[in-house]
């Protein structure tokens, strides 16, 4: 066992490499590779297909940079390195792209060479896919059985096979999949699972590293100033969704429903557009046999709305999946934020940028996603707004029970009079200084090195 103050040293295994001497990313269609530096590295089109965010910063992947970041000394090797160390840990990454893993990894995995899967599947190299990402649940989209298929008719070990995910509550999800029958193929089931909170390091990496200290700061920040405290806004709150899921319709219906559209700042980018089917969502405490229509009235309502695509600083055509920016006007001209996570289905437990911007940017927040983010949010040393909100929504499981709790808590905190908000928002001004500075503070590094370190232990 390595002591918290040893040094690290690992060593990362890339197939192919640019004639400048660097590593290109493992898992590169052999099309790409002959002009990957001087046309399709920085291409967001074809990146999104290859899985490569187009960041230098980024360019070879997430753990790379993590694990400098961490201080952890990393040796860039070719497979030729490694085969006269079969005895030495050795890694061979793969990052998939965190929207298109489901029909990626099989190809992926089809472009590893010859050499590096025989070494593979002798175990002097562990094959790792960061996953970190909050697209999938594990009962979504078949990627884990992709997963499963694609290592198992490839003959490589489950042993010497290691999962980097985010899904923060991964064990128990990960046990409800393989209870319901789904899997595993080729009694592939997956052995080494590591869940790290992906989002709240990049985007703190992000603003450390492209937002603080520099001169357009203020575009994106809002300033901890008693000017932002004291400042009388012109709207209730704000509303920032990028893509067309289901719950997302829900909420933007609801909105419509309630005329919530008016005096707020609400965004609506209609990418993906998921099929959404409102009884599913829907829900009124009604009394059977009372002659109460409200759940009727409710749902006629939704299967005849059509949502609009609302924009504010970008349309979907510009935004990426990688799109850390925000607005600081918008949230300094607002006094609270409803704030929608990505994916609000179970079992899954993704916590992501979406929850990290309103708590950057000075902004008491409610969210519509999954069960018990309030509380894991607790847990890790943030505050929450119960001088705003009644916070039981959290502990609601049933998904159309919550949604309407989350709705109730914005019909009536929207109705406040504007000097009301104003109060409650200087009330919890000390929280929002707290949140703040608790993500700035926020250090992936310590979990990062004692991840690295139990990898190293895996025979």
């Amino acid at each position: 066992m390595l002591g918290s103050g040893e040094s690290i040293k690992i060593r990362l295994v890339w197939d192919n490499w640019s004639d400048d001497g660097t590593p290109m990313p493992n898992g590169l269609h052999p099309k790409y590779i002959k002009e990957w530096d001087t046309k399709w590295k920085h291409r967001y089109d074809i990146n999104v297909l290859t899985r490569f965010i187009p960041l230098e910063r980024y360019n070879r992947g997430f753990f790379p940079l993590l694990s400098a970041q961490a201080g952890i000394h990393v040796h860039n090797v070719t497979p030729q390195d490694i085969a006269e160390d079969v005895g030495c840990k050795d890694w061979y990454v793969m990052e998939p792209n965190h929207m298109d893993i489901s029909l990626l990894t099989e190809n992926m995995f089809g472009n590893i060479s010859d050499y590096s899967l025989d070494m593979i599947r002798r175990g002097a190299v562990k094959l790792v896919l960061y996953y970190a990402y909050e697209a999938f649940p594990v009962n979504q989209v078949n990627w884990i059985n992709v997963i499963e298929r694609s290592l198992g008719w490839l003959k490589i070990p489950k042993e010497n096979f290691i999962l980097i995910f985010g899904d923060q509550k991964f064990d128990q999800n990960y046990g409800k999949y393989m209870s319901s029958g789904q899997g595993p193929y080729y009694e592939y089931y997956l052995q080494n699972v590591f869940t790290f909170d992906h989002f709240a390091w990049e985007f703190s990496d992000y603003i450390k590293s492209q937002v603080v200290g520099r001169e357009d700061e203020s575009k994106e920040l809002v300033p901890a100033t008693e000017e932002t405290r004291d400042r009388k806004r012109n709207h209730n709150f704000l509303c920032l969704n990028g893509g067309g899921r289901p719950h997302r319709k829900f909420l933007m219906t609801e909105f419509a429903r309630n005329d919530l559209f008016k005096g707020n700042i609400v965004s609506y980018l209609n990418k993906f557009d998921i099929p959404y089917q409102p009884e599913h969502f829907c829900f009124q405490p009604i009394q059977k046999g009372t002659g109460d229509r409200r759940l009727i009235d409710m749902l006629e309502f939704h299967k005849a709305y059509k949502i609009k695509e609302m924009t504010l600083d970008v349309d979907a055509t510009q935004d990426a999946w990688h799109n850390r920016g925000m607005t600081a006007e918008h949230y300094a001209d607002s006094y609270f934020n409803v704030t929608t996570e990505t994916w609000p289905a179970e079992p899954s437990f993704f916590v992501t940028e979406k929850i990290y911007k309103p708590i950057m940017n000075l902004q008491p927040f409610i969210l519509l996603g999954h069960p018990g983010l309030l509380a894991y949010l607790k847990e890790n040393g943030y505050e929450t707004f119960p001088e705003f909100f009644d916070e039981h929504y959290d502990n609601i499981q049933d998904h159309a029970q919550r949604f309407y709790s989350v709705m109730q808590n914005i019909i009536r905190v929207n109705a406040f009079p504007k000097e009301e908000l104003h109060s409650l928002y200087k009330r919890v001004w000390p929280k929002l200084l707290h949140n703040r500075q608790k993500l700035l503070d926020h250090s992936h590094t310590e979990y990062w090195r004692e991840l690295i370190k139990t990898m190293k232990e895996i025979k």
